[in-house]
């Protein structure tokens, strides 16, 4: 194990405190990676994780491993993450992406069906299915090899957390719970406190809050979170499948909901679907063979016989926002900040950018010796994010709710917007090109 498991000690209370210059709560993807950079940058960096270190992959003594039964390995937790080529450029920096190199399956285009159905049209209410719209966008047609790469997430997580450990400048405590965080007192205005349960101290000018959306750091800085939840539920499983899926990521559009498939490495993809919440709890309860039944008459055929290689795992979507990135000692970021439909795949993408605005805002602010933790600092992030985050934000509900409705004149209005969009070839280079790295970025 790395020298850096550093897990929170029993004898905690004994230490003193750990003074560093940032304090990250969250070492999942955005908070490693928020990590990693300031430390580069020269900074000391604390990492606080509530999960233990996680265990090394072992073989069953006398088994022999090849790249197969890596993948195998890596896929069972049935998470996976798309990540676009501007993020992955950011993980790669790192050496991050060599790492996972082996097990990264690269998304070389984007089919979207709009295989929608028109509501009842006579008296008997008999429907008629509409003329489906099957377009296909490919990353070579903006100069691309590929748009990103889907990556098995325990594997990457993994990784990173590994290169956390042997950094000189982070301190990571996994397996640490935190017990009080004070963002200012009268005895040290200039730094934030935090003390974790089982007495250790650790001390910084800022802490970030990267611990997701249910964020400690956020409750204790007193930042509300605006949310509002979707009549929606989303499936995720990974799929066996009997043909290749040639690099494409495929996303049906349906009233229901979208239903889309993200290719892995081999034959396999992992499955975002998206349904009503009740509809979810009713496929969510079906016996396995019946609810694999249900998904490969979704996926009409495209990748063959489908099987479930994955238990499927079901949570509610709600859109959320916190009403400040910032407060006294204090920045938030990824889900702690933010969240989103799944829709798009744009929600890590989105907290990676958070990532790379705090850091660049954080850097600015000690190579001019300023306070980093002051709240004219902070203020700047939260101006580089305000573009991105409110035009990400609104986009991504829009888009969720126009895919996902019945209503036949939004059902018009969309197919009509994908007909344009494919038709124009300057308009569809830009949107692809705006996906992959946003204008709005800077506001």
């Amino acid at each position: 194990m790395p020298k850096a498991a550093n897990k929170a000690d029993k004898n905690d209370a004994k230490t003193a405190p750990i003074k560093s210059d940032v304090i990250i709560v969250g070492a999942g993807v955005p908070g490693a990676l928020c990590a990693l950079i300031l430390a580069q940058d020269g900074l000391k960096i604390t990492v606080i994780e509530a999960a233990p270190y996680p265990e090394p992959q072992t073989p069953k003594k006398g088994a022999r491993r090849d790249a197969e039964d890596d993948l195998t390995t890596a896929l069972q937790s049935g998470r996976t993450v798309a990540l676009m080529e501007r993020a992955c450029d950011s993980l790669g920096r790192f050496g991050v992406m060599a790492g996972v190199s082996a097990l990264a399956a690269p998304l070389r285009s984007l089919r979207i069906i709009d295989d929608s159905y028109w509501p009842a049209t006579d008296a008997a209410g008999a429907g008629r299915k509409s003329s489906t719209i099957d377009e296909i966008f490919h990353a070579h047609e903006i100069g691309q090899e590929q748009f990103g790469y889907n990556i098995p997430l325990d594997p990457l997580r993994r990784h990173m957390l590994d290169l956390l450990a042997e950094h000189d400048a982070v301190t990571l405590l996994c397996g640490a719970v935190i017990g009080e965080i004070a963002f200012k007192s009268p005895q040290n205005p200039s730094a934030a406190t935090m003390r974790l349960k089982g007495g250790q101290t650790c001390v910084a000018p800022l802490v970030i809050g990267a611990d997701g959306r249910g964020s400690a750091v956020r409750e204790a800085a007193g930042i509300e979170l605006h949310s509002a939840a979707y009549d929606a539920a989303a499936i995720t499983c990974l799929l066996d499948h009997t043909q290749d899926h040639d690099g494409t990521s495929t996303e049906f559009h349906r009233p229901s909901g979208p239903f889309t498939l993200v290719p892995l490495q081999g034959k396999r993809s992992s499955l975002v679907w998206v349904d009503r919440a009740d509809r979810v709890a009713q496929f969510m309860a079906l016996p396995p063979a019946a609810l694999r039944d249900a998904i490969q008459e979704r996926t009409r055929g495209i990748l063959g016989r489908v099987e479930l290689m994955t238990k499927p795992q079901s949570w509610p979507l709600i859109n959320a926002r916190a009403a400040c990135l910032t407060a006294p000692r204090c920045a938030l970021l990824a889900e702690a900040a933010h969240v989103v439909s799944p829709i798009g795949a744009q929600g890590m993408n989105l907290s990676l950018r958070d990532v790379e605005d705090l850091t660049d805002t954080v850097r600015d602010a000690a190579y001019n010796g300023l306070d980093i933790g002051s709240a004219a600092v902070l203020e700047g992030y939260a101006r580089k994010r305000k573009a991105d985050m409110a035009v990400r934000g609104v986009g991504i509900d829009a888009f969720h709710r126009g895919v996902s409705t019945d209503n036949p004149f939004i059902h018009r209005v969309r197919r009509s917007g994908l007909a344009a969009i494919s038709a124009c070839s300057p308009l569809r280079l830009a949107l692809m090109r705006e996906g992959l790295s946003p204008r709005s970025r800077h506001g």
